[in-house]
């Protein structure tokens, strides 16, 4: 086989891969993973739409304000070292920095974690992958070490970076959804919390500056410590579950330019049958 055939297959490979469905088990970044398939070129909207209404049935079944404490699992010295191309001095050195973020994030994390379901519990809506609250080490060990080679920077440098140790996913129904974000955040704020930055990708969509739908925010509680604090509708957690593996490859380095656009503008095609809350417009990025 020539190298021009070779390479064609190589590509066909990828984009393959790029839209296979992942299983019904939580991938290793705590994002919920569903089976079955984002559909190739010649998906029609009706299909995409039947995709994105069974990805929410899916998304509406898993979710629950029932939590138990968060257990750190044992260090995956491969994984971290395969994550970043790291040697094992340099892995171990990630994993030292990892650990130190980590204990920060398990101090503050229980009193979060009651405040924060309290809130979406007064407003009817519900937590998606609670039990993903916290990143392990291995992970940030691995996305330590690479960001540090990947940016030029030390590894404390990328340690400090990391802004979701703990992160949450708030889901309220379309009809409630600008009300229920904005009593939440009410509710953060009279218990002491600051939302520090807020991204509303539902303008950002809006205007051609977004593939996706969702009010992505961080918040900080009393003492300084910064969480991420994401609010989806069922069907935009639907959609973002479809639109992950596409995501996921539309951020490799070895991906074209070409097909960049491609999965970009399938993930834009994907968040068409995500309706649009009343009223979310008025919710203003900042930070």
């Amino acid at each position: 086989m020539d190298n021009l055939k070779l390479e064609k297959l190589k590509t066909q490979t990828m984009l393959i891969l790029a839209e296979a469905r992942y299983n019904k088990n939580h991938d290793s970044k705590g994002r919920f993973a569903a089976s079955g398939g984002s559909g190739g070129s010649g998906t029609t909207t009706d299909d995409l739409k039947t995709q994105v209404e069974n990805e929410t049935k899916k998304v509406e079944s898993r979710l629950s304000n029932e939590y138990k404490p968060f257990q750190k699992e044992a260090a995956d010295m491969a994984k971290i070292k395969a994550r970043g191309d790291l040697t094992d001095e340099e892995a171990q050195q990630a994993l030292n920095i990892a650990n130190k973020v980590y204990d920060k994030a398990a101090a503050a994390e229980p009193q979060i974690t009651s405040d924060v379901i309290s809130a979406v519990d007064n407003v009817g809506g519900k937590m998606y992958g609670l039990d993903f609250r916290m990143k392990q080490p291995t992970s940030m060990a691995g996305k330590i070490g690479a960001d540090a080679k990947q940016d030029g920077i030390s590894f404390d440098e990328a340690g400090s970076d990391i802004k979701d140790a703990v992160r949450y996913t708030a889901v309220i129904g379309t009809d409630n959804f600008t009300d229920g974000y904005n009593k939440i955040k009410s509710s953060m704020e009279n218990k002491g919390y600051k939302e520090v930055r807020c991204k509303n990708f539902y303008d950002m969509y809006a205007n051609g500056k977004s593939a996706q739908k969702a009010v992505q925010c961080v918040y900080e509680n009393k003492d300084g410590y910064k969480f991420e604090f994401q609010f989806h509708t069922p069907q935009s957690q639907g959609a973002k579950e479809l639109n992950h593996p596409l995501y996921e490859k539309q951020r490799e380095a070895t991906t074209r330019n070409q097909e960049k656009k491609r999965l970009n503008k399938k993930m834009k095609q994907i968040g068409t049958h995500v309706p649009n809350p009343d009223g979310v417009m008025s919710i203003k990025s900042h930070g």
